[in-house]
């Protein structure tokens, strides 16, 4: 009953936002999926195949077939049409968006109450399990902000494909220690090659599944030919998408884990020191091609590097600030991996090695140590990237069932093996003495007489007496407390104290998915802050208030120019037409607009390189967009940003010094300006105390357009206010022809 409420609650959660605020999508890229899912409603998929998108990097457009995964807005246009097939009331596609991440949520669980049932199978607290297992999933953090409602991203439909992938490979190892049949391994061949060339053009972080599978294989060091069978035909179904078509490493890698299976195996088998030879001279030839043809190969590994996404995330983190300027894309600390994972995940090397010991020598091992390596892939890729911590949800859910569910019963099953034990035990005394007592009668029907010798030992000869036989079973080794040994004390305290740590491991992490609902089951565009004074919670709708100002007052074809952040949900909620996004693949278009903001305002007329450009695409009016947080106190605002902004503006003009835009409070100045919230604009002090601001920042577009009105020293030359939010959050400018 516990699991069930725990599992309502977290289903609860995520119809937060619904219940609080209403139908609405959150920020950044659930309005970008949102806009193509609609257009696959409105025009077909054929539509969307050709589609250029003019309102997105103006004056560039967008080709949206080779920049988009389709399948996730294909699946969202399929629910909605069995809707309209069998549901009992009308929805839109937008209220149908709003609720797709829940109905992921559901998706989700259901397929790891199927991976518990067989990964757990043949044990008798396997439903058990199965039900707690469900529970954590369902209040996990990683998993709870991926999948409230307005959360249309492509991750909730990612971790089901994960868990298909990981479903279908367990059935396929159990089916196979039973039968091992080949019409098996081809189903299995055919079902993950489909599912995984999905997943690829469903999200680009299926390089997860294709690590686990070839990790998998190795520590077994069997099924290669599966592998290789499986990586020719995902490649193949891959060719024949016309999505997003670039090399695979994770396909290369297991290319290489399958043919390197392979040849161990051969070389056990072969003449070793043949195969020393030939392994020296094949290395020797590879290793002078690479020397020889280096200087062709270096540009085009360069050139695709690049433009790769797993090598700029995990690599070029560090060297490209525009990647690491993304929370969700940085290392997560301590406080971020207890928020999101709670107490388990630091317990996870210690409950995986449990899980492994508990299924040694068993049929379940080779499923739980599958399970047991997903689990440590996802751990490695979220310790890599704060995003990647749903994809630990399901892995650390099952392994902490197993954990807290084996230790609190391990007494009993020790009490239940030893009635066992006994009872077989007693069963074998019974007829031991039924055949003593046929012997005896055939010995005295034949009239043999028994030795003075047996006599004397009270039975047969060489046979102990049954009554000693009992006292010794029952002779018990005493030790410092008495008759109960040193090693079976060691042993109770050892478990007493594995079981008080699962007990307090499992309350904590209930606590922590209760109270974590507050924080992370919110919605991002509907902004809620403590108010000043009472303390009582305060929501500032001034994002949707601002959208709402640019679809109604502003040209169609207007364009609106401001940080990437912002970019989808403008485009989105208004339909004007953005200069950049929240494609951050658009390196160069950035970095120019991040220059263009710490420009000096005069400079920022229709004769400034980009606008020149917008305007000779696009003859209409220019609007700029900027969150304010002055009186706000969001700590969204773009002067929180400057310090990202300059790194980047950095990147496209090298003459761009990031430690020119400070300020400097008590001689101590700092690049990090938070501390302009609380600044005082008249009088230049912040709690009293005088801060100066560097003159590049003060006069920078960004600075003055944050601080019009606010400070009395600035005055617009090029630049008219138009619009301003109720909690002066948004502020839209019009820039004067």
């Amino acid at each position: 009953m516990g699991c069930w409420c725990l599992c309502g609650h977290g289903l609860l959660c995520r119809l937060g936002p619904f219940i609080s605020y209403g139908e609405t999508i959150n920020e950044f890229d659930p309005w970008f999926n949102f806009r193509c899912s609609e257009y696959i409603r409105n025009n077909g998929f054929l539509a969307y195949l050709r589609w250029f998108d003019t309102k997105s990097w103006v004056p560039v457009g967008r080709s949206i077939l080779h920049t988009t995964y389709p399948v996730f807005f294909l699946v969202s246009n399929l629910v909605h049409f069995a809707w309209d097939l069998f549901g009992v009331f009308r929805v839109s596609h937008y209220q149908l968006c709003c609720f797709m991440p829940v109905l992921y949520f559901l998706a989700c669980a259901g397929l790891v109450r199927a991976v518990c049932v067989r990964v757990f199978a043949g044990d008798r607290l396997g439903r058990t399990k199965s039900c707690l297992a469900v529970a954590l999933f369902s209040g996990s953090g990683g998993m709870l902000e991926k999948t409230v409602t307005g959360a249309f991203d492509y991750e909730g439909l990612s971790l089901a494909l994960v868990l298909a992938i990981v479903l279908v490979h367990v059935r396929f190892l159990q089916r196979e220690a039973k039968s091992g049949g080949g019409k098996g391994k081809a189903m299995y061949v055919l079902a993950v090659s489909l599912i995984q060339s999905v997943f690829a053009a469903s999200w680009g972080g299926c390089i997860v599944t294709e690590v686990l599978l070839s990790a998998h294989t190795a520590a077994l060091f069997e099924n290669e030919g599966v592998l290789l069978a499986q990586t020719v035909g995902t490649f193949l179904v891959t060719c024949t998408l016309p999505f997003l078509r670039p090399v695979n490493i994770p396909l290369v890698g297991k290319l290489c884990t399958a043919l390197g299976v392979m040849g161990v195996k051969r070389v056990r088998r072969a003449d070793k020191r043949k195969s020393a030879v030939w392994g020296a001279v094949s290395f020797v030839a590879v290793l002078a091609a690479g020397f020889a043809g280096r200087r062709k190969a270096y540009p085009v590994v360069e050139r695709f590097l690049t433009h790769n996404k797993i090598y700029n995330l995990f690599l070029r983190q560090k060297a490209h600030p525009l990647v690491a300027s993304i929370s969700e894309h940085r290392r997560p600390g301590i406080y971020e991996m207890y928020k999101l994972e709670g107490p388990f995940f630091f317990a996870l090397p210690f409950m995986a090695a449990h899980l492994l010991w508990r299924a040694r020598g068993k049929e379940s091992y080779r499923t739980k140590l599958f399970v047991a390596i997903g689990g440590g892939t996802a751990a490695l890729m979220f310790s890599c990237m704060e995003r990647f911590a749903f994809l630990v949800s399901p892995f650390l859910s099952i392994i902490a069932s197993d954990f807290v569910i084996g230790i609190l019963h391990e007494g009993g099953n020790a009490a239940a093996e030893k009635k066992e034990q006994s009872a077989a035990g007693g069963r074998t005394q019974d007829t031991g003495r039924s055949e003593n007592r046929k012997g005896a009668g055939a010995v005295a029907e034949r009239g043999v007489q028994s030795r003075p010798e047996e006599r004397k030992n009270g039975g047969v000869l060489g046979k102990e007496p049954e009554h000693r036989a009992q006292i010794s079973e029952k002779t018990v080794r005493t030790g410092f407390f008495g008759r109960i040994s040193n090693k079976e004390l060691v042993s109770a305290v050892f478990l007493f104290a594995a079981k008080s740590a699962a007990l307090c491991l499992l309350l904590v992490e209930i606590i922590c998915a209760v109270t974590r609902c507050r924080v992370l089951s919110t919605s991002n565009v509907v902004v809620v802050m403590k108010a000043n004074g009472n303390g009582r919670s305060l929501v500032v709708d001034d994002i949707r208030e601002g959208a709402m100002y640019l679809k109604y007052n502003t040209p169609e074809d207007a364009v609106v120019v401001g940080w990437w952040d912002y970019g989808y949900q403008i485009t989105g909620m208004s339909g004007r037409a953005t200069v950049i996004d929240n494609n951050t693949n658009n390196y160069d278009r950035i970095s120019e607009v991040a220059e263009m903001l710490l420009q000096p305002e005069s400079a920022i007329t229709s004769k400034y390189p980009l606008i020149r450009e917008v305007k000779k695409k696009r003859d209409t009016e220019v609007f700029f967009y900027v969150l304010c947080g002055h009186v706000s106190k969001c700590r969204m605002c773009d002067l929180n940003k400057a310090h990202w902004i300059t790194k980047i503006a950095s990147e496209k003009n090298p003459r761009t010094i990031p430690q020119m835009y400070c300020v400097g409070i008590e001689n101590k100045a700092t690049v990090f300006l938070q501390s302009l919230l609380e600044m005082d604009p008249a009088r230049r002090t912040v709690e009293g105390r005088e801060i100066r601001i560097s003159p590049a920042l003060e006069a920078s577009l960004l600075y003055r357009l944050s601080y019009f009105e606010y400070d009395p020293s600035i005055s617009l030359q090029n630049f008219e206010m138009v619009h301003q939010t109720r909690s002066h959050m948004v502020r839209i400018y019009r820039l004067k022809s």
